[in-house]
C-alpha cells in the first residue's frame, strides 16, 4: 500500500505473480515488465513510454489498462486478445500459436506479428497509424486493415490482406515486403509506395476503389487474372492512371508510371514528330497476351496536349518509338485518355504527336540542384527541350510555403538540345532555405517544379543514447525544438525504419522493436 515501483531504462522479468495493491503505483517509465504469471493491478499503472509484456500461457488475463507498448505471447494453441482495443500505442504478438482478436483494434503506432505466430482477425478490423510488420501469418477473413493517422507508415514482411485501405492525413504508406490484396484496395488519401513488382499485388478477382491526385500507387502495381483493370498509378505527386482491357488469357500485368522522359525520347518513326519528354508508362504482362491499352492524362497543360486530333499513342520497340495506329482519344485536352485495342507488344508506352505546335509536349527539366558554396547558394538546372519558353523565375522560401521571387532568367524559346542554367544567391536565408523554379511560356502559362533545400547556420549536435540500446527506446538530446525525421538503416544501407519525432525543450524519444544488431 502507498508504495511505488518504477521500471526505468531496465527490464523486470517476473516468473510468478505480480500484484499491485490498492494505493500502490506501478510505472514503466521507459523500461519494460515481463510477466509470466497472473497480473493484478488494483492500484495505479503508469505506462510512460515503456513496454508491458504478457509472457504467460494462453489463460493469462490481459488487464484492461492503457499501455504504451503492449506485447503478448501466444503459446501453442489459441489465445483471445481480450481487453486489446485502442488502449495501446503499439502492439506486438509473439509465440507459436494463434491470437484471435476479441474486438477491433486501433493502434497509434506500430503493429508486429512475430515469427511463427498467427493473427486471426476473427471478424474484427485493424486500424494502424504506424508500421505494419508481419513475420508470421495473418488470417484476415473478410475484414479490413486500415492505415490512417499522420506521417509515414511501412509494411514489412509478407501479408495477404482481404481489404486494405489507405487513408493517411497526411502521409504515405511504403510497401517494403510482399503484399497481396484478395478483395479490395481502397485508395482514399495518401500515396501507397511500391518498391518492386511484388510489393503490391491484386489477386485475381480483386478490385481497386478510389484513386486520384491525393491517393494512388507510386511504383509498380501488379494485377492478376483475366479481367479489365484500371491501374491507379502516379509518380512524384503526379496522378496518371492507365488501363488494360480484358486480356486474352489469365496473366500477371505490372504497370508503372514514370514522371520523366524515357531514356531515349529522340528516336521516333514517321509520322511521329515528337514523343513526350515528361512521362511514360510501363505495362508488362507475364506471358504473351492480347489486350486493349488506355493511357490517361489528368493535367493536359503539364502533359503538353493542345489538339486531340494530332495526339498519338507511341510504343517503344527497343530502339525507337512507333505509332500504334488506330488509337482513339476521348475527353478533353485537360482531362482525357487515348485507347488502342488489340495490343500484342507491350512496354513502354507514351504520348506522342504529329504536330509540335498543337501538342508541344513542353519543357523537360532534366535536373534541378542547390548546393552551398562558402556562404552562398549555387542553384543550377538543365532542360532537355523547351517549347515557347519565355523565362524562369527562381523562388526562395524559409518554410516551403511562403515564397519570394529572387531572380528572373531568360529561357531559350524553342530548343531540342541540352541547356544549362545557374544562379548564385549571394545572401541566402539563415537556417533552412528552400529553392524552386517556375517556368513561364510566351503566352503567360506557367509550371512550378519541385523544392530543393539547404541549411545555413551552425552545425547541429545531437546526442543519442543509450548505446548499446536494450530497452526498445532511443533518446535524443539537441538544440532542436521542432519536428524531425529519424531514419534507421542496416549496415548494408537498407532503410528499415522511418518515423517522425518532436523535440520538446531539446528532448525527444523513439520507440522501436528492432532485433539485436548494428544499425
Amino acid at each position: 500500500n502507498n508504495a511505488s515501483l518504477v521500471v526505468d531504462e531496465h527490464s523486470l522479468a517476473c516468473t510468478g505473480i505480480i500484484n499491485s495493491m490498492t494505493g500502490s503505483t506501478l510505472s514503466t517509465t521507459t523500461g519494460s515488465i515481463e510477466a509470466e504469471g497472473e497480473v493484478t493491478i488494483d492500484g495505479t499503472y503508469t505506462h510512460g513510454t515503456g513496454t508491458f509484456y504478457y509472457a504467460g500461457d494462453n489463460h493469462q488475463s490481459i488487464l484492461n489498462k492503457t499501455y504504451y507498448n503492449l506485447k503478448v505471447k501466444v503459446s501453442s494453441g489459441t489465445r483471445t486478445l481480450t481487453n486489446v482495443t485502442n488502449n495501446c500505442k503499439s502492439l506486438e504478438i509473439t509465440g507459436s500459436g494463434t491470437a484471435n482478436l476479441a474486438s477491433g483494434i486501433d493502434i497509434d503506432d506500430n503493429f508486429i506479428i512475430g515469427v511463427g505466430c498467427t493473427l486471426d482477425m476473427n471478424g474484427k478490423s485493424i486500424t494502424i497509424a504506424g508500421d505494419w510488420t508481419n513475420n508470421g501469418t495473418l488470417t484476415p477473413g473478410t475484414q479490413t486493415v486500415l492505415f490512417d493517422g499522420i506521417g509515414s507508415s511501412h509494411m514489412y514482411g509478407s501479408t495477404s490482406f482481404y481489404n486494405l485501405t489507405i487513408n493517411k492525413s497526411p502521409g504515405d504508406v511504403y510497401s517494403d515486403g510482399v503484399n497481396n490484396i484478395t478483395h479490395t484496395l481502397a485508395l482514399t488519401n495518401g500515396i501507397l509506395n511500391s518498391s518492386s513488382n511484388t510489393s503490391v499485388i491484386l489477386d485475381a478477382g480483386a478490385t481497386i476503389s478510389g484513386g486520384g491526385t491525393s491517393s494512388y500507387v507510386d511504383g509498380p502495381l501488379r494485377k492478376d487474372g483475366n479481367t479489365a483493370f484500371i491501374f491507379q498509378v502516379g509518380d512524384f505527386r503526379k496522378y496518371a492512371p492507365c488501363e488494360i482491357g480484358a486480356p486474352s488469357s489469365s496473366v500477371q500485368f505490372v504497370a508503372e508510371y514514370t514522371m520523366s522522359g524515357h531514356s531515349n525520347n529522340t528516336s521516333f518513326n514517321s509520322p511521329l514528330t515528337r514523343v513526350s519528354l515528361n512521362e511514360y508508362w510501363n505495362i508488362t504482362p507475364s506471358v504473351a497476351v492480347t489486350a486493349d491499352v488506355r493511357l490517361y492524362w489528368k493535367d493536359g497543360a503539364w502533359s503538353g496536349i493542345g489538339d486531340l486530333s494530332d495526339l498519338r499513342l507511341a510504343h517503344y520497340n527497343g530502339s525507337s518509338w512507333d505509332e500504334l495506329s488506330g488509337a482513339t482519344t476521348s475527353g478533353t485536352t485537360s482531362d482525357g485518355n487515348i485507347l488502342k485495342t488489340g495490343v500484342t507488344s507491350f512496354s513502354p508506352f507514351t504520348l506522342a504527336t504529329i504536330d509540335n505546335v498543337s501538342n508541344p509536349l513542353p519543357v523537360s527539366l532534366v535536373s534541378f540542384d542547390a548546393k552551398k558554396v562558402d556562404n552562398t547558394a549555387l542553384i543550377s538546372w538543365q532542360t532537355a527541350s523547351e517549347i515557347n519558353n519565355d523565362y524562369f523565375i527562381l523562388q526562395r522560401s524559409s518554410n516551403g510555403i511562403d515564397t519570394e521571387d529572387i531572380a528572373k532568367i531568360d529561357g531559350n524559346g524553342n530548343s531540342n538540345t541540352l541547356l544549362s542554367y545557374s544562379f548564385i544567391d549571394e545572401k541566402p536565408i539563415y537556417g533552412n532555405v528552400y529553392y524552386r523554379l517556375k517556368q513561364v511560356d510566351y503566352d503567360g502559362k506557367d509550371e512550378v517544379f519541385y523544392w530543393r533545400s539547404l541549411f545555413f547556420g551552425h552545425d547541429i549536435e545531437i546526442s543519442i543514447y543509450p548505446n548499446p540500446n536494450t530497452n526498445n527506446v532511443i533518446f535524443f538530446e539537441s538544440s532542436i525544438n521542432s519536428n524531425a525525421i529519424v531514419q534507421i538503416y542496416t549496415i548494408d544501407g537498407t532503410l528499415i525504419m522511418e518515423k517522425d519525432i518532436i523535440f520538446t525543450s531539446g528532448n525527444a524519444s523513439l520507440n522501436h522493436s528492432l532485433s539485436k544488431g548494428y544499425y
